[in-house]
């Protein structure tokens, strides 16, 4: 658990604040270069936090550690339920961990709640599996009880508001419950970054479950625009 007690921390709505114009009386002169100290002042108190929603087999946290700047000075916590894939992940884990990565593997689902949910995956050699009870974009052949964690009760016990925060979110559907929570909690907001893989609505032309009411279309889709027009949090679609 983190201590969200420490001292001499600016939080990211102080640091906008910080960085908004001036007009020093004439008499005050200031020689202070805020950005550098801002800067400095952060990178000392801060953590970098990458969560990987839907780790798969680690291929989107290698996507992230090439192109994206996520490395060994990094707190990773990777979520994977898939039962099948569980022994593969926990030996790269160590693999990672010996090469220096600070890497947890947590073989859960993310979710609303805390507790066990149905998870559907598929035998195919990049085992899709999804909490979703509406995503049918793939071939499911199985079906298990899983545990799943809460996540905006996780961001809250393992960050503070301050820390850069980056998600990857890649779990077949299950997005719309998970990012809906996440902002009626307010947790959203801790974001500095989410990469989110969206499976209806998407590039691919995936539509919306027939059996969808135009009230339940309607609100997925303000709530897609409403995260993918934040203006607090920089959003990109995975693929």
């Amino acid at each position: 658990m983190r201590n969200t007690a420490r001292s001499g921390r600016f939080t990211k709505a102080q640091v906008r604040w910080l960085r908004q114009p001036v007009n020093w009386p004439t008499p005050v002169v200031v020689s202070l270069d805020l950005d550098h100290f801002l800067h400095h002042t952060m990178e000392e108190t801060m953590q970098k936090v990458f969560l990987d929603c839907g780790t798969n087999h680690f291929l989107g946290l290698k996507k992230m550690v090439v192109q994206s700047g996520v490395g060994l000075n990094w707190k990773i916590h990777t979520f994977e339920p898939n039962p099948e894939a569980r022994s593969d992940l926990e030996a790269k884990t160590e693999d990672l961990r010996r090469k220096g990565f600070d890497l947890t593997y947590h073989p859960v689902a993310v979710g609303d709640f805390d507790g066990m949910v149905s998870f559907k995956y598929s035998n195919e050699e990049d085992k899709w599996g999804t909490t979703c009870s509406w995503h049918t974009d793939h071939l499911y052949h199985k079906e298990v009880q899983v545990p799943q964690i809460d996540l905006a009760a996780f961001i809250r016990t393992h960050c503070v508001r301050e820390d850069r925060i980056v998600c990857k979110m890649d779990i077949e559907g299950a997005e719309f419950h998970v990012l809906d929570h996440l902002l009626k909690t307010g947790m959203f907001e801790w974001f500095d970054e989410l990469f989110v893989e969206w499976h209806v609505d998407n590039q691919w032309g995936h539509d919306w479950p027939a059996h969808f009411t135009e009230e339940q279309r309607t609100y997925y889709a303000q709530l897609k625009e409403q995260i993918c027009n934040h203006p607090d949090v920089r959003v990109h679609e995975w693929d």
